[in-house]
């Protein structure tokens, strides 16, 4: 078993690939081998596949303080390998972000950075009243990318992202919960509860229908206004398929659809 091994442990369970940063003497921080092994781990994923869902967590009671300073610094000089740490990140948060099946990033403490840029990637966030947020580039001399900057001013609207990026705002729970960037916030001792009422509303759904679904969202995040040629082909061929069939069936007969995966 490899050191990054160690510190991204991952189980499978009932099509739920759960992912946890085990890192928690750093708070989570996600050094260079982390990005790239998280990439490696989803890839084979973002294609249709055989689960439902995927979850991020964080070992020691926090999510993720983001990107591992301490490295970065050891490595300033060295600016292929800084080079190769940017790509990493950046795949690795596109991965989740365009992901087929719903992502849930289940937080607790802190939620920094690039931490913060992979919840902000994920469908869902179910936080815990601990839970903090902030991205702090301009305290560290640098930016955000723009694909976080799009997505954190999706969520939280410019304003408060403007306090975030400029001014290094932290939010708590309860402000995060008010602006959309917490989708759930439940008490500490329910945050497992909460997943799991989640993912039962997902294995309710048809992950045929989830995915076109998401297909569309992502497009239109992208900037897309119409339709193309492959989200018409997806649309038409649920039409076809074995869930709509399962779900009409299921809704004449008044019960619960049963999707296989």
């Amino acid at each position: 078993m490899s050191l990054t091994d160690c510190l991204l442990r991952t189980e499978q369970e009932h099509g739920v690939l759960r992912i946890t940063f085990a890192r928690p003497d750093k708070r989570n921080a996600l050094n260079e081998a982390m990005w790239s092994e998280l990439d490696r781990i989803l890839k084979p994923f973002e294609r249709a596949s055989k689960l439902r869902a995927v979850v991020l967590v964080g070992a020691g009671g926090h999510f993720s303080a983001g990107a591992d300073i301490a490295e970065l610094q050891l490595k300033l000089q060295d600016k292929v390998w800084m080079k190769r740490n940017h790509i990493a990140v950046q795949r690795a948060q596109q991965r989740v972000y365009r992901l087929p099946m719903p992502t849930i990033a289940l937080i607790e403490g802190s939620c920094f950075g690039g931490g913060l840029g992979l919840a902000s990637a994920c469908d869902f966030r179910i936080a815990a009243p601990s839970a903090r947020f902030s991205v702090t580039p301009a305290r560290l001399g640098l930016a955000y990318s723009l694909l976080d900057m799009r997505r954190l001013v999706d969520l939280v609207g410019p304003a408060v992202a403007r306090e975030m990026l400029l001014l290094s705002a932290i939010l708590d729970a309860d402000e995060a919960k008010r602006c959309g960037l917490v989708t759930r916030l439940v008490g500490e001792d329910v945050i497992e509860a909460a997943l799991a009422d989640l993912l039962r509303s997902i294995a309710d759904s048809s992950p045929r229908a989830i995915a076109t679904i998401k297909l569309s969202l992502l497009k239109l995040a992208d900037g897309q206004r119409f339709g193309d040629s492959a989200t018409r082909a997806q649309f038409d061929a649920l039409f076809d398929g074995p869930d709509f069939a399962e779900g009409a069936a299921a809704f004449m007969e008044k019960r619960m659809p049963r999707f296989d995966l």
